[in-house]
């Protein structure tokens, strides 16, 4: 059977400058960008809009939660300036779960919340769940 695999990214969307501006102004290179009209990936139409993304460093086994902090831990100290960036783009800390196992759940404490509105971002969860209520019960003690 797999693993639970979880991953998340601060995206950055709809914004009017080039990749390189952005990364300038945040001063982090990004993991990945592209601007609108760039190729996709096969058999994809061209980007419809511009993105730039900074992905957590963790693995893929780690915790969702954990992840956020990663990326927060990233950008630590560039809080104004994607406050600012948010006024003219949209700011979301993306997180991606494949739950094969089972459902760990989702919760983030005050301290990330905080993190998160001191850079205007918004949180988008994207779960997928490919297990049954069976096999989550037999391998995972909802009681610990």
């Amino acid at each position: 059977m797999d693993k639970n695999q979880a991953y998340a990214y601060l995206r950055l969307v709809d914004f009017s400058c080039t990749v390189q501006e952005m990364t300038q102004r945040i001063g982090l290179q990004p993991t990945e960008a592209w601007h609108a009209g760039d190729p996709a990936p096969t058999p994809r139409p061209p980007r419809k809009f511009s993105a730039w993304h900074l992905r957590s460093h963790l693995p893929k086994s780690d915790e969702v939660e954990r992840h956020i902090v990663d990326v927060l831990d990233q950008i630590r100290g560039r809080e104004a300036v994607l406050r600012e960036i948010a006024r003219d783009c949209k700011v979301t800390m993306e997180c991606v779960g494949y739950f094969h196992e089972y459902y760990p759940g989702f919760a983030l404490d005050a301290d990330t919340v905080r993190r998160l509105a001191e850079c205007s971002a918004s949180i988008d969860l994207d779960f997928y769940h490919f297990f049954t209520d069976k096999s989550e019960s037999e391998t995972h003690d909802h009681d610990a």
